[in-house]
């Protein structure tokens, strides 16, 4: 069975992108038809999410996707994207998308964090041996600072933040993008989830819709406007499928290194992960509090 639909707009992807897109567009009130499609499911309301088992079944090959090189790579695919399994930083955009590319986004950016509420945890709440990190950092001249988070403590009546908040956010302080998706579809967008695409239909130069799987049924949406917003590995995946074959080529990654070591009290993983960090912009790196959930580094060790 094959299910046609026609709209205006589709959005592939409910991560950051796609939701901000959804929201914003349903608030409009442009009278577009939107359909916003996700390839997994709305896991915050499941007993499993931010759990070490749920990761399993809401990350990509069960949390061992890896690429050629032997990196693990973390892949939510659930409503909101990776911003279940995200530390919560929050960083303004630099100058360089003004000079290089002729956008102004730190208008933008301003709006967001009043909205969000973005700013650095309480100093209370930075953790004990993440402070004195920081501490230890600023005796040898590097100049750590408070991370500014999509953390409101406030929101949540059983604040419990430590290093397993990258699983999911239980207790519900920590933003996440289905919170723009719940406002998107409360204004009239259309969400399909358990949505695979496979390409973008069209002409060469025009797109007209996307064809895609949802249970065992195919489906077809025909829309004027597409907008691929599935991610740094599902939108050149999509496109590549679609016949463009460059897409996704090169593709830079954020890579993260470990260092452990040992504190004579309970260490960074009982602490909010990267309440502090140092951007280095010479040696293009930043260090920051964060340690894997416990169990993820004898998994990451055996695999």
């Amino acid at each position: 069975m094959t299910i046609h639909k026609q709209t205006d707009v589709v959005i592939v992807g409910s991560g950051p992108g796609g939701a901000t897109l959804a929201r914003e567009l349903a608030r409009s009130k442009s009278g577009l038809g939107i359909t916003l499609l996700e390839r997994g499911r709305d896991w915050r309301a499941h007993p499993l999410y931010g759990t070490y088992p749920g990761t399993i079944f809401y990350s990509d090959k069960g949390y061992f996707l890896r690429s050629r090189e032997g990196l693990t790579i973390i892949r939510p695919l659930m409503v909101g994207g990776a911003t279940s399994m995200y530390c919560g930083c929050s960083a303004m955009p630099g100058s360089w998308w003004q000079e290089k590319y002729g956008i102004e986004l730190e208008g933008i950016a301003e709006k967001t964090a009043a909205e969000l509420n973005i700013a650095p945890l309480p100093p209370e709440l930075r953790g004990k041996a993440s402070t004195r990190i920081a501490e230890a950092a600023a005796e040898l001249g590097m100049e750590w600072e408070p991370q500014a988070k999509f953390l409101q403590p406030n929101r949540s009546n059983d604040f419990d933040c430590d290093a397993k908040c990258m699983l999911g956010c239980r207790c519900g302080a920590k933003w996440n993008a289905s919170e723009y998706v719940d406002q998107a579809v409360v204004e009239g967008c259309d969400l399909w989830t358990g949505a695979r695409v496979d390409k973008v239909m069209h002409g060469g130069v025009k797109v007209y819709g996307v064809k895609g799987r949802i249970g065992r049924n195919n489906f077809v949406i025909e829309a004027s406007t597409v907008v691929v917003s599935a991610g740094g590995i599902g939108t050149p995946m999509i496109l590549q499928n679609s016949g463009l074959e460059e897409a996704g080529r090169g593709m830079t990654m954020d890579t993260t290194s470990m260092v452990y070591g040992h504190a004579p009290y309970r260490g960074t993983g009982d602490d909010p992960p990267m309440t502090w960090s140092y951007a280095d912009d010479d040696l293009g790196a930043m260090f920051s509090t964060l340690i894997d959930p416990w169990l993820v580094y004898p998994i990451a060790m055996m695999s």
